[in-house]
């Protein structure tokens, strides 16, 4: 009976322990499995170093106080995946971009919208698209369109509740 207590308790803090890293914060998968752990308090400098280290070989499109932009080939032979990180004075993260034309070019969208979906929910239908609220932010996810018109990717704000 000892026994069986003690798996329940050690499987309980498996779960708890779980829950809170994802409660924490959400992962973006930037490339080759690497991620960004986006957080409420995520800033400039966090971010533009932990960028640094997963896309070596990339150059930011954009660098400055208020926006890092990197645009790079997240699957070979495919068109850019582009993440925008917007940031307010302080350096504190208001928003991101993940776009691309279509699916197949933007495996971090996938992986985001599958995240989401497991730890969040199904997401609330908003127009044309999914909105997840989670880590103090809202996730959108669209796709659609066609040729240039055509995105498949999330627009991700604070969420101002």
């Amino acid at each position: 009976m000892r026994l069986v207590t003690a798996v329940l308790v050690f499987l309980l803090a498996f779960v708890a322990v779980g829950y809170a890293q994802n409660a924490d914060g959400v992962p973006i998968e930037i490339k080759n499995g690497k991620k960004l752990i986006l957080t409420e308090n995520s800033t400039h400098d966090e971010i533009q170093k932990a960028l640094g280290k997963i896309l070596k070989s990339e150059m930011p499109s954009i660098l400055t106080a208020e926006r890092i932009q990197y645009d790079f080939q997240a699957v070979e032979g495919q068109a850019p995946l582009t993440l925008c990180f917007d940031f307010d004075a302080h350096g504190k993260l208001t928003g991101l971009l993940i776009d691309a034309y279509m699916k197949d070019q933007n495996p971090t969208a996938q992986l985001l919208k599958q995240w989401l979906e497991k730890h969040v929910g199904e997401g609330k239908k908003v127009g044309a698209g999914l909105q997840w609220s989670h880590a103090g932010y809202l996730f959108l996810f669209t796709a659609g369109g066609s040729g240039e018109d055509s995105n498949y990717g999330f627009r991700i704000t604070r969420d101002k509740k």
